[in-house]
């Protein structure tokens, strides 16, 4: 299917294609891998299972969005049971939601379903709507409209469902100024920090200590199941730097008339206007009757920027005499483009209506729409023309990769010597995935299947873009292990080094505050160590200034008594303790809130309310269908 939409479709309707591909799965969890076949399960929701692969695939994709969030490195918090357990989870509550709203029989309407579908952007054209797009894609991704408008109704059915259970109850006046006393509540607070990078030496790591901990802790260093991979990689840019072209025919395709639009430079308009609104203030007739006074003003003579400035409601350019600056086509809304455009320089439009109201133009000069010369698109096109042919050497190869990949199933070298690709070995490639090609979650999910494990055997071509093709084959696994203690000891080095600061730390800390405890001030304690002291200071729960800790800590401690202060100390993230003592608290006003704020803290409640009862709603799913989570 993957060459026929090659062969078809260029340009935006081969990007339709791909975005519609990846829709079902993007806005309907796991519909094209539950219920299905002989694959293993990992967990049963009524009676419908949820695959093994479902689970892998889903983790995979998860990882890869992590890691990218993360900046290419994901904490080690993520470990591959945490990830597995959390999109597990998420894909039980899923189908529990699918199969109660199919049991209820909510249905979203056909008017909901055509607004969800014009609202994708893989099908408009210019910002609408374009049926032709939307024909075409499914046409060509294999798809039935019907088939396709009836997964949009169930998607739409379990929001349904979900908006119900959660929708928001009445809050009361009183609830929200509780909170309102709450969150704008001040604390006066001292506070002095012990410092973590002090110069005294640290106890030193033993070698004993580093194998103690290892022995204990084990578990913390899993080696992930890993495979090492042969493959050959079909790439359209590489086979386009094989191709030649000579300037005869680069010459010859910059000459064709039917070509040369495309190397026509792209006409800008310096533009201005003056925009008089239609809005809940002004019918159409007035702002109408308005912007025609001002047009004959000009007709008249008057000078355009000065009426601009004096009359103008855009108030982004109305300051500047209206002006827009350079504007190229696409960038203003369609009535205001196509009029624009039509301007001859220094012409003045009539009355354009737009949806903000009506608009009077003047196009104040214009760049480009000229051909270019020949020297400066001469790579442009050969470029251009080498990748022309690429595709056409690349679609056989395609066709050929596969063929060959299947007659010797067992070895990838005949396919690569056959076809010029170069046969590659990949070190060891965890199935926890990671960066570069061979991390993709596809490879991953291809790879690590029982079936690839154990025979093998060449895979099916997997696409990892619309120009970047792999075939893969194991050619050594290693199951799930502990790493080494050789490989881990400098990290556990640092963990215990990084103890024996914390407790250094930890313990200047506790002396510190069992002095003020005791009846020292604050201010004595800290001058003998050399700490300095933030002394009585007023703070709200996000002031700015304060360490996130320090802040939390403030909030979280008991009213002091009575001429008396509340002594506490806390970690901070660089490894540092402040010793915290707590003075006085006072609640806001809640009368001199604005409506605003008001009506943000109701909603804020509300919502809150509404995820408790969502969860508790899927938890009661649970027992009523039931899950059966299976452990292989």
């Amino acid at each position: 299917m993957l060459l026929t939409i090659r062969d078809k479709a260029q340009g935006w309707i081969a990007y339709v294609i791909v975005i519609l591909i990846s829709i079902p799965f993007a806005l309907w969890g796991i519909h094209e891998y539950t219920g299905g076949g002989s694959e293993p399960a990992v967990a049963k929701v009524g009676d419908v299972e949820i695959t093994q692969r479902a689970l892998d695939i889903n983790v995979n994709n998860y990882r890869t969005r992590l890691t990218q969030q993360f900046g290419g490195r994901l904490p080690e918090i993520f470990t591959d049971e945490v990830l597995r357990a959390q999109v597990l989870e998420s894909l039980i509550n899923d189908e529990l939601l699918n199969q109660k709203t199919a049991n209820l029989r909510i249905r979203a309407g056909d008017q909901m379903v055509s607004k969800e579908i014009s609202d994708i952007e893989a099908f408009q054209r210019n910002g609408q709507f374009d049926p032709e797009a939307y024909r075409q894609a499914l046409s060509m991704s294999g798809r039935s409209s019907r088939a396709f408008e009836e997964q949009i109704r169930a998607s739409l059915g379990s929001e349904i469902l979900r908006s119900a259970v959660s929708g928001t109850e009445p809050v009361t006046d009183a609830e929200i100024d509780m909170l309102l006393k709450l969150r704008n509540q001040k604390r006066v607070a001292s506070w002095t920090t012990v410092d973590a990078a002090g110069s005294e030496a640290l106890p030193e790591v033993t070698d004993a200590e580093i194998e103690a901990y290892y022995n204990e802790n084990r578990e913390q260093f899993p080696k992930p199941e890993q495979v090492r991979l042969e493959y050959v990689e079909l790439n359209l840019d590489s086979i386009a730097d094989t191709v030649s072209v000579d300037d005869e025919e680069v010459r010859a395709f910059y000459d064709d008339p039917g070509q040369q639009q495309q190397f026509i430079s792209e006409e800008q308009r310096g533009m201005r206007h003056i925009l008089i609104k239609v809005d809940d203030n002004r019918s159409d007739e007035d702002a109408r009757t308005e912007a025609e006074r001002l047009l004959a003003e000009l007709a008249a003579g008057n000078d355009f920027a000065e009426l601009a400035k004096a009359h103008s409601e855009d108030t982004g350019s109305g300051s500047k005499g209206g002006d827009l600056g350079l504007v190229k086509r696409g960038v203003m809304v369609k009535p205001f483009e196509d009029a624009a455009f039509a301007l001859e320089q220094d012409q003045i439009s009539e009355l354009v209506r737009s949806r903000f109201g009506y608009h009077i133009i003047q196009v104040t000069r214009i760049e480009g729409g000229e051909l270019q010369p020949f020297e400066e698109v001469r790579d442009q096109i050969a470029k251009e023309l080498r990748r022309e042919r690429a595709e056409e050497l690349f679609a056989d190869k395609y066709d050929q990769l596969g063929n060959l990949a299947y007659a010797t199933p067992d070895s990838l070298k005949p396919a690569a010597e056959a076809l010029g690709l170069e046969l590659r070995q990949s070190d060891w490639v965890p199935k926890t995935g990671g960066i570069g090609e061979l991390g993709n979650p596809k490879i991953i999910a291809t790879v690590f299947t029982p079936d690839a494990l154990e025979s093998r055997f060449n895979s099916d071509i997997i696409e990892l873009s619309v120009d970047d093709y792999i075939v893969a084959r194991v050619i050594d696994y290693q199951e799930q292990s502990i790493k080494p203690l050789d490989e881990v000891s400098s990290v556990i080095r640092g963990i215990l080094e990084e103890e024996k600061r914390s407790n250094v730390v930890a313990d200047k800390a506790d002396a510190l505050l069992e002095e003020v405890r005791a009846g020292k001030s604050l201010e004595a304690a800290a001058e003998e160590s050399g700490y300095s002291v933030e002394k009585e200071r007023e703070i709200g729960r996000e002031e700015e200034g304060v360490p996130a800790e320090v802040r939390q800590k403030i909030f979280s401690m008991s009213p002091p008594g009575e001429n008396a202060v509340a002594w506490d100390s806390v970690e901070l993230a660089t490894g540092s303790y402040a010793v915290i003592g707590l003075h006085a608290i006072s609640d806001a006003d809640p009368s001199t809130v604005g409506e605003d704020e008001r009506d943000s803290v109701r909603r804020a409640i509300a919502e809150s309310r509404g995820r408790v009862t969502f969860d508790s709603y899927v938890q009661k799913l649970r027992d009523e269908i039931g899950v059966t989570i299976i452990r292989n």
